[in-house]
């Protein structure tokens, strides 16, 4: 059979392809024949990722970067900015903000968008940001409360449906004003197609006092909330249909965090995956859980404290999940009879076990404890896969 060359296949075959490509691979495809640099181009001008290197502040980074990106490319004639789906804006100063900006305003294909510091130059941002009217994902990192009032300028497409807001303790800091959370909620209903939300704040937020009925996300799908507790009281009952949710409660000590939803609150009816670290649920609102698919524990970046391990059959008992994950301290390895029966009791519906041990002074031998963990598993009558143990170190 004869070789068939990998241009030949016809365009649509091979914008598949090349999609394929990340930009560095797709960059060196392209300087291969004008066939391949029309498919490869794309690609390579489809992510870009900018930040100024230099210690002077004076604004020649960016310049280059707008008069590189305005040109356009030699083949199409289209200029490269037409090309750009995936943008990320490091690191930047004063003088950097009208090449920044005057990308922006021509980036009209623009996708995704993650942008740091932007609370000290918001008036310069907006009309750029506002511009973007296929924009689908944002993610603002180093926010300030300022930038809360501002979304609805900046982000007025009705496409966007993927939204980060990271919250920077520098303008959270005295005398600074609280983080409206209800101009943020009243934001957020005016989008309608916003499936996943993250927010990460480590300072409290005012309570939604006595909800109206119309401030409801019913479009929301993946909730993630790095808070303190009365974040997520106000803002997961405003989110019925939820498929996941992510729970990392701020402490000022080692016990966990309760988190609750009062009874008249509504609660996610199709809730499939729950990640929880440092978060104890309270009792009445165990009992209103229902299944979920997939429970995660301690998987946000925290090992579960001893206590917390043996207090987990309560939740398993409410949620019966038929995959578990545990990021687990190490003295849970160590007596697998004691920690492990209780939890598969428990648990009669899973089918899956994820264990991530983290050791203390030193790593955890863990191969020594899985002979014994497996027989402790034993007693499971539905389990039917158990990933290798091992250790968060490794």
């Amino acid at each position: 059979m004869a070789l068939i060359s990998l241009l030949s296949l016809n365009d649509d075959v091979l914008f598949e392809i090349f999609s394929l490509l990340n930009s560095r691979e797709a960059l060196a495809v392209s300087f291969t024949s004008k066939r391949a640099y029309r498919f490869a181009i794309c690609r390579a001008l489809a992510s870009v990722y900018w930040t100024y290197k230099n210690d002077v502040d004076d604004g020649s980074e960016a310049d280059a970067f707008w008069e590189h990106m305005r040109v356009p490319e030699p083949v199409s004639q289209v200029p490269r900015i037409r090309h750009l789906r995936h943008l990320v804006l490091g690191d930047f100063g004063e003088h950097d903000i009208p090449s920044l900006c005057a990308i922006l305003l021509q980036a009209s294909n623009l996708r995704t968008i993650e942008i740091s510091l932007l609370e000290d130059f918001l008036d310069y941002f907006i009309p750029a940001l506002g511009a973007l009217h296929l924009l689908e994902k944002a993610c603002l990192l180093e926010i300030g409360p300022r930038t809360i009032p501002a979304l609805p300028a900046m982000f007025s497409c009705s496409n966007l449906a993927s939204l980060t807001l990271n919250f920077d303790t520098y303008y959270l800091a005295p005398p600074a004003d609280d983080v409206d959370l209800t101009a943020l909620v009243s934001f957020l209903v005016s989008m309608p197609k916003i499936q996943t939300l993250s927010i990460d704040i480590d300072k409290a937020l005012a309570v939604l006092p006595n909800t109206p009925s119309r401030l409801r996300l019913p479009s929301v799908r993946h909730l993630s909330l790095w808070c303190e507790p009365q974040v997520p009281e106000s803002i997961v009952p405003l989110c019925p249909n939820l498929v996941t949710l992510s729970l990392f409660l701020y402490y000022e000590d080692d016990r966990p965090v309760t988190f609750s939803i009062a009874a008249d609150d509504r609660r996610p009816v199709v809730l499939k995956e729950l990640n929880l670290s440092h978060v104890k649920i309270a009792e009445d609102t165990l009992r209103r859980m229902g299944h979920v698919h997939s429970l995660v524990v301690g998987g946000l970046g925290r090992s579960l404290s001893s206590s917390e391990f043996h207090d987990l059959p309560p939740l398993l008992e409410a949620v019966q999940p038929f995959a578990l994950h545990l990021l687990t301290p190490e003295p849970a390895l160590t007596e697998p009879e004691r920690t492990w029966r209780p939890l598969v009791s428990a648990a009669r519906q899973l089918r899956s076990l994820e264990v991530t041990a983290h050791g203390y002074a030193s790593p955890a031998n863990v191969r020594d404890h899985l002979e014994p963990l497996l027989a402790a598993l034993q007693s499971s009558p539905s389990l039917a896969s158990v990933s290798r143990v091992r250790d968060k170190n490794e």
